[in-house]
């Protein structure tokens, strides 16, 4: 009997071991061995990123632009008022935070905290 040890169960994981452990008729084996295949190729399928994903990319590369031309590490309200596609009309700031932090754990970013006000610049 296999045992399944710190492993993510996942559909796949399941029904292997569904099939390598339970005594079941043939016809059920059948449908669990498509099943199972089908969650493999599906888990392996090459997904493409959505629009707001797209949309993101494109504003993560304008606020790297902002931080790059900037002379001095910025805030994310001086990033607002840096360019105007940037601006709290165009783009939320919760938005530009959140892709500021995505930036950040990326490596192209680096922050800075002083006075508990987050400074940002592009890492070199």
């Amino acid at each position: 009997m296999t045992t399944i040890k710190n492993e993510k169960m996942t559909y796949v994981t399941a029904l292997t071991y569904a099939l390598e452990n339970c005594q079941m008729p043939d016809e059920v084996r059948e449908k669990l061995t498509a099943l199972r295949t089908q969650q493999e190729k599906r888990s392996n399928a090459e997904k493409k990123p959505t629009k707001v994903q797209q949309a993101n990319e494109s504003v993560k590369a304008l606020i790297l632009e902002v931080l790059a031309n900037a002379d001095k590490p910025l805030l994310v309200s001086e990033l607002m008022g840096a360019h105007p596609d940037l601006s709290p009309v165009v783009v939320t700031p919760q938005k530009i935070s959140a892709l500021v932090t995505q930036l950040v754990k990326s490596g192209a970013v680096i922050r800075d905290e002083v006075k508990r006000k987050a400074y940002f610049t592009v890492a070199k």
